[in-house]
Order: C-alpha cells, then structure tokens, then sequence
C-alpha cells in the first residue's frame, strides 16, 4: 500500500491511505450513492457525476501540504480540470489505498465474535 503521484493542472497531489478526517468527508460526498462490490472505477465516476471534483479533492493532497492545511476548495477547482482518466485512476488506486473489502471481512468477523458472545451470555445456566 504504497502512495500515489498524480500532475493534476501542473500540480503534483498525492494518494495515501485515508485518515479519519478523510473518510468523514468522503462519506458526506458519497452519502445517497449506491455502489455494489463489483462496480468498476468507470461506473463510480459515472455515479458520483458532478460530485467528482470534491471526491478527488478529498482523498488528494498537494504534495509537501499536510491534510490540515489543504484546502479543499482550491484542490476541487484543480480537480475540476482533471481528465477522466485521472479520476478513473483515483479511484482504481483508492482501493488499493483503502482495502475497503478487507476493513468490511474484519468488520463483519468483530460482529460474529460479538454475537457469539451476546449469545452466550443469554444461555440459561444448566446448573440451578
């Protein structure tokens, strides 16, 4: 999981693994746009339409700017002049970034642990 260099409007940015911060902002992007596992970084472009420039200004950020300082604003005009292959890039690259589907695979084991134990606790003793 490597970082990734993209020149976006003579503009050097770069793609690292999401920080809270990131995510909360992405989700507020992306709220009310349905994805499935299998859609392609085509299709997600296609579905965010008009909400790509401030995905990308979201997940990128202007080489040697920490995420504090950026601003998100002038990134998303920068974005704005993005060709679709950047964006399609992006995104193919935002996963391996954030391996989304291994996050939801440990999600989902914490959730069987968890109700295995909330059943456990429900058993009636055997011993009254």
């Amino acid at each position: 999981m490597g970082d990734f260099i993209y020149i976006i409007n003579g503009k050097e940015y770069v793609q690292k693994k999401l920080v809270l911060m990131q995510w909360n902002q992405l989700l507020k992007v992306i709220e009310g746009v349905s994805f499935t596992l299998d859609s392609s970084p085509t299709s997600m472009v296609y579905q965010l339409g008009e909400r790509v420039p401030e995905a990308l200004a979201i997940v990128l950020c202007e080489t040697n700017i920490s995420i504090r300082e950026k601003n998100i604003e002038s990134v998303k005009e920068d974005m704005e002049l993005a060709d679709i292959d950047i964006a399609v890039k992006v995104i193919e690259d935002f996963f391996g970034c954030n391996p989304i589907v291994s996050l939801l695979e440990k999600f989902q084991g914490l959730m069987v642990a968890l109700t295995n134990k909330v059943k456990d606790v429900e058993k009636p003793s055997l011993t009254n």
